[in-house]
């Protein structure tokens, strides 16, 4: 005999009328917490009764699948994990509150942090350090100088690194820098490079905006250099262009899921490689959208490798295993 438990039988009916071999289906729908229906589907699932026990209870338990919050951020035992998914390993982590932090009496621990970036770099140990820009806006206003060891950048959760007046500018032995998933605005130099060898740049998850607006003061790319070599990788990240970009007859752009926009990029020798589903020049509005934490469509699951949420991957900043958004 078959039942359907759409019906009007009570647990206790269930409990009296199901026998040996019996056969039970069922369906179930999805609702939001507004009521609204996730799904018109109603999958069948049967319950064959064996032996002599008879069904007692039949319930359902539900799980949270709240999505987690922008770049899901974590430490521990000194490993940095966005959205669960491993940055590194480092032997130190400096930490840069600008809107709390303190450079007198902070001494740049997650309970004591520094206010400025200047005061984190200084601190650096070794090539394995890591510098936390904690959540919101953070601005450099003096030039960082420094020639001893390789940070990495990485913003905690939705930050801001606004540079211009002041920007980096690191010495002979700094050869790589990394940066994770920030935002870095300028409306005059970002980078000043003045050794005789290459300098590489990676940035992961990351948003490089050059503004239209040009300070006073002279010559003002994002990347500044003499006539020394740049090797910049972009990881699901997104660069726009709205001034000079290069001050560089030798520079390399290598884009990874990443999005170009934008057509002032001074300088003969610098060469853009369109590499894993990337975009250069594009029509999508994406500037508009980056701040709202949006996409537009047409750029979901349409990249190279997979999201938090192991979906084919998004193509810019809210793609890959670091993507902003929501999983």
């Amino acid at each position: 005999m078959s039942y359907d438990l759409f019906n009007s039988l009570t647990q206790t009916d269930w409990s009296n009328i199901l026998n040996d071999s019996d056969q039970v289906s069922f369906g179930f729908y999805l609702e939001d917490h507004d009521n609204n229906d996730i799904t018109t589907s109603n999958p069948n699932i049967s319950v064959s009764i064996q032996g002599s026990n008879k069904i007692k209870e039949i319930g359902f338990s539900s799980t949270d699948t709240t999505q987690k919050e922008l770049n899901e951020f974590e430490i521990s035992d000194g490993i940095v994990y966005i959205n669960e998914n491993e940055v590194g390993s480092f032997n130190n982590i400096f930490y840069v509150d600008y809107q709390n932090g303190d450079n007198t009496n902070g001494n740049g621990t997650k309970e004591k942090p520094f206010k400025t970036l200047d005061k984190a770099v200084y601190s650096l140990k070794t090539n394995n350090d890591a510098i936390v820009l904690k959540s919101g806006t953070h601005i450099l206003s003096n030039e960082i100088t420094w020639d001893d060891y390789e940070p990495t950048f990485i913003g905690e959760k939705n930050t801001l690194l606004e540079t211009g007046v002041g920007y980096f500018r690191p010495g002979n032995n700094i050869n790589t820098i990394d940066f994770y998933n920030l935002k870095i605005t300028s409306d005059f130099r970002f980078m000043v490079y003045s050794n005789p060898h290459s300098m590489t740049l990676n940035f992961y998850n990351s948003y490089l905006h050059r503004k239209s607006e040009t300070v006073s003061g002279g010559i003002a790319p994002f990347f500044y250099n003499y006539s020394y070599h740049w090797n910049i990788y972009l990881y699901n990240s997104y660069m726009l262009i709205e001034n000079d970009f290069f001050r560089s007859s030798l520079a390399d752009v290598y884009l990874y899921n990443s999005i170009l926009e934008g057509s002032h990029i001074s300088g003969e020798g610098v060469d853009i490689y369109l590499i894993e589903t990337s975009i250069k020049h594009t029509d999508v509005n994406y500037k508009n959208t980056v701040d709202n934490i949006d996409l537009p469509v047409e750029l979901n699951n349409t990249g190279t490798g997979l999201n938090p949420d192991e979906s084919n991957a998004h193509i810019g900043v809210r793609g890959g295993k670091y993507g902003w958004g929501k999983w």
